[in-house]
């Protein structure tokens, strides 16, 4: 990809979520205000500190475990490149043996040494 197009790329995928961001900011509720998303938890339990606790916790587990998927997905993609280019290094030197085998039997040589 050329260097115009990434850019292109990355100013839409930017001007995108700030559009995202800027919806998402205009839902949240307000400050202060009778209602409150965890209204009907609080009226169903003891400690209502510990059951949003536990909601933001669950939200943290999700976004940790989102973590380690893109960094697993990152090595795979990395170690498959790796292997890729060890194979095609290695096809490159095997066919360079025959060619000097060949030179060899050419000049009426039996062997290398």
């Amino acid at each position: 990809m050329s260097r115009r197009g990434r850019l292109i790329l990355f100013l839409t995928t930017g001007a995108g979520l700030a559009v995202l961001f800027a919806l998402a900011a205009l839902r949240l509720p307000g400050f202060g205000g009778a209602w409150h998303p965890y209204g009907a938890i609080a009226r169903h339990t003891p400690n209502v500190i510990s059951s949003i606790n536990f909601d933001q916790r669950a939200f943290d587990t999700l976004g940790e475990e989102l973590i380690l998927l893109a960094s697993a997905l990152a090595a795979v993609v990395i170690l498959r490149t790796v292997r890729a280019e060890q194979q095609e290094a290695a096809g490159a030197h095997s066919q360079g043996g025959p060619r000097l085998a060949y030179g060899y039997r050419s000049r009426g040589r039996t062997s290398r040494a």
